[in-house]
């Protein structure tokens, strides 16, 4: 029976991923080169096995040159073919055993052709964006490419870069407030649940909060926010109350402005950080 007949498929998605086993967390070293659009990467997949033995099991992942692969630290079998990289491990996994997968990729990403065009990581002037759903996630790394096999993720990225988030956020903006004003961020409907302009003005929003918020606050939010709601599902209206609770000032008007209405706001700027107070009395080198 092939993988896309077995019993756990997705129904809307059965050719993507493979039900027989699961991973509960990624860890992805990634290295991107803005001018050549040149990707590296190493994934380190801890997974479990499911119901039955694992004599071999197969991962989503684009037309990468595949430099290294290991199970358990063992070097196994394998082919990488038609967006699917095939792995027979020496040995059979034990049903229900957890297990642990590395590849080592690198390459120039290219689209993975969907219902919805070609999904990837998308090559900008100068860096790049990912927003890849429901299933661009290939296009950029290893996975086991279903909706139903959650995982946490540890992702680190290097990079040549060296803008700013007020200088990105500049950029955006600037973009955005060229194109028509009918997206409406709380609820963009299905027609355009997938148009660029929603992750763009949603990250604007977020880099709105953050000046609202300060800094220190502001990533005491984002940590909060994740550990509480780990692994679950949430909704606009909890991050909205969460994010409240870190401002000494309402935030209604800014997630009217940036959530309900179809207008741009106007771009916010990043406060520079006030400088600690020193100490008081002050400290004499020397004195007693």
């Amino acid at each position: 029976m092939s993988v896309q007949q077995t019993a756990g498929s997705d129904p809307y998605f059965p050719a993507n991923g493979d039900p027989r086993y699961r991973v509960h967390r990624y860890e992805l070293a990634l290295d991107h080169r803005p001018g050549p659009n040149r990707l590296s990467g190493t994934a380190r997949l801890n997974a479990i096995a499911g119901r039955a033995p694992l004599a071999e099991f197969q991962l989503n992942l684009a037309d990468f040159r595949i430099g290294r692969v290991r199970v358990d630290g063992k070097a196994p079998h394998y082919t990488h073919r038609g967006g699917r990289l095939r792995i027979r491990p020496p040995k059979a996994i034990r049903a229900g055993a957890a297990f642990t997968v590395e590849v080592h990729w690198s390459g120039n990403a290219k689209p993975v052709n969907s219902a919805w065009g070609g999904l990837r990581w998308e090559e900008l002037e100068d860096g790049a964006l990912v927003a890849s759903q429901p299933v661009g996630a290939p296009s950029w790394y290893p996975c086991n490419d279903r909706p139903a096999d959650k995982a946490s993720y540890q992702l680190s990225v290097t990079t040549s870069g060296g803008r700013t988030a007020q200088q990105l956020a500049t950029l955006a903006h600037r973009k955005l407030s060229s194109l028509p004003q009918d997206l409406r961020l709380a609820d963009p409907g299905r027609k355009l649940m997938f148009d660029d302009r929603l992750y763009e003005r949603g990250g604007l929003a977020l880099h709105a909060v953050r000046c609202a918020l300060g800094d220190e606050a502001f990533f005491r939010m984002l940590r909060g926010w994740a550990g509480v709601r780990r692994g679950g599902v949430v909704t606009t209206t909890a991050f909205i109350t969460h994010a409240a609770r870190f401002s000494a000032q309402p935030l209604d008007e800014l997630f009217t402005a940036w959530l309900e209405k179809t207008a741009l706001p106007s771009l916010p700027v990043l406060a520079a950080p006030v400088p600690a107070r020193p100490p008081y009395p002050p400290h004499i080198a020397g004195s007693a």
